[in-house]
């Protein structure tokens, strides 16, 4: 049986934090354990995970830190990882099927690589906070090319499981003081990696519920204002974000990273010096998302990619 580790960063998430941790704890057909940093949480958090630490001995591990917010905790906590067959993200307040490791793991393995960079991502079904749904983030019509995924990173990294090597790459990332308004999100980085060393295996089908809340800090399913807010910070807020991942890569992947790969993050890395128009008329930077698409153009001629 294999031995997942399941990564998750909590902040301030006691309400639904012991539903999501027993359905961690009761996937099927694969032994999980989680390692869980918690990111200055100041509600009952920490008192929930050591009572289920209690009732799963030697399954959960706690590393407890200053606040940081979700995306520097996640990645800090690609470095916190123990040895595991596997690996995958959890939110705090998600419902997973008890197949959701399960089958992911399968398709790792039917891609015949379990040793090498392998990220798999899913569809998730969207839910209120009381697992009503409310609509289904479907992923089976992305396209799988690191040009798309640049365009619009339509994966979510709730729904990721991935290789050892695809978590030893990812680490690396944790040593880069990206630039404040340019942290890349965990997801983000996953998926540029395997995309540009690896391979990144898309299922349509989905096995987790995807709880949104009002303290919910994407935009799906969570109203339009708060969608209208998300899409104005990604094109006027988020700046570098693309261009700073794509030069960290080239640092730290050069050696692991495939020829066409390369060629592309360098015309992002160095996209202000006369690589606009190239980026902008690269009829591969398509993610199935229009609006996605166009976005990215604005970011481009802004000088916020």
């Amino acid at each position: 049986m294999y031995k997942i580790n399941v990564l998750m960063s909590t902040y301030n998430g006691e309400k639904y934090l012991r539903e999501q941790i027993v359905s961690i704890m009761l996937q099927e057909n694969v032994f999980t354990t989680l390692t869980i940093r918690d990111d200055g949480s100041e509600d009952g958090t920490i008192r929930i995970i050591k009572e289920l630490m209690r009732e799963y001995p030697d399954r959960i591990r706690l590393c407890r830190g200053k606040n940081v917010g979700y995306k520097r905790s996640f990645t800090k906590l690609l470095s916190y990882a123990e040895p595991a067959d596997f690996y995958a993200f959890s939110d705090q307040d998600d419902h997973w099927m008890p197949e959701k490791l399960a089958k992911a793991v399968e398709m790792i393995e039917e891609s015949g690589s379990a040793d090498e960079v392998v990220l798999y991502a899913s569809s998730d079904i969207v839910t209120d906070e009381n697992l009503n749904q409310t609509g289904i983030h479907d992923v089976s019509d992305m396209p799988v090319s690191i040009e798309g995924f640049y365009s619009r990173a339509r994966i979510a990294g709730c729904t990721y499981c991935f290789t050892p090597k695809c978590l030893e790459l990812s680490s690396r990332f944790a040593s880069i003081r990206f630039p404040e308004g340019a942290v890349p999100d965990h997801d983000f980085i996953l998926g540029s990696v395997a995309l540009s060393c690896g391979k990144l295996l898309v299922d349509g089908n989905a096995y987790i519920y995807h709880r949104r809340t009002s303290r919910s800090a994407t935009s799906g399913g969570n109203g339009v204002m708060q969608r209208v807010r998300v899409e104005a910070d990604l094109v006027f807020g988020r700046r570098g974000v693309q261009s700073s991942v794509a030069r960290a890569s080239l640092k730290l992947l050069d050696e692991e990273m495939n020829p066409e790969a390369k060629e592309f993050l360098t015309t992002v890395a160095g996209y202000k010096k006369g690589g606009r128009m190239k980026l902008l008329t690269d009829k591969r930077m398509r993610s199935g998302v229009r609006l996605g698409d166009l976005e990215t153009k604005i970011k481009i001629i802004l000088g916020n990619y």
